[in-house]
């Protein structure tokens, strides 16, 4: 037996938090027991009970405010089931303030994900976004180093982090990417083409970028 220790801290509908979700699905619960942490409301919490042994929703305003509750998280877990233990921590500044947390546990096996090119945390909208970008890219090579394995979900996103903490990094794709197969299409310039996308309206997404592209 495993455990598995999920945290994310917006843990909503979306690519993070299904991901991790379709994940818990497929694991052996012979294997594994499964745990998640999440800042406040985890919306996967009705589906996960099937999957997961604990679901911690911390209530605290801020990931970096988290820390103490993390590490008193960990000490009941192993406590409880003192076997082989991972802590699976997901976004840079989540991966960060995880690092900071189990600094002292030798004992835990470390994975971070990175969902999020490291390019978004140079680019800014404010002054409090500046900073905040502008802090965590400088201490991911600092803390990074500490981790057991880095895993990022694209190419690119992979080059980069592994030049920044010189450290090697895994890139697995999502499997919707895995399964995508494009089409092609004959251009018609009398007809209209529609076209339908889903996502958050968020600065990041870069919803403009797409627009650019199709035109």
């Amino acid at each position: 037996m495993t455990n598995l220790i999920f945290f994310l801290p917006t843990f909503t509908y979306g690519g993070a938090g299904n991901s991790i979700y379709r994940l818990c699905k497929k694991l052996d619960k012979r294997r594994y027991k499964i745990n998640i942490i999440s800042i406040g409301r985890c919306d996967y919490k009705k589906q996960l009970k099937d999957f997961c042994t604990n679901i911690f929703e911390l209530e605290t305003k801020r990931t970096i405010f988290s820390i103490f509750k993390i590490r008193e998280i960990i000490s009941k877990i192993y406590f409880e089931n003192p076997v082989k233990t991972i802590f699976i921590s997901n976004q840079h500044y989540a991966n960060i303030v995880s690092l900071i947390a189990l600094k002292s546990y030798k004992h835990i096996k470390i994975v971070l994900v990175d969902r999020i090119d490291l390019k978004e945390l140079i680019e800014y909208y404010n002054l409090i976004n500046f900073f905040k970008g502008l802090i965590i890219y400088f201490l991911i090579p600092i803390f990074y180093k500490r981790a057991d394995t880095i895993i990022t979900n694209s190419k690119s996103a992979k080059l980069d982090l592994q030049r920044l903490c010189k450290k090697k990094v895994i890139n697995i794709s999502p499997p919707s990417l895995v399964k995508f197969r494009s089409k092609k299409i004959k251009k018609n310039k009398k007809k209209i083409y529609t076209v339908i996308t889903v996502w958050s309206l968020v600065k990041p997404k870069v919803i403009d970028n797409m627009i650019k592209s199709i035109n």
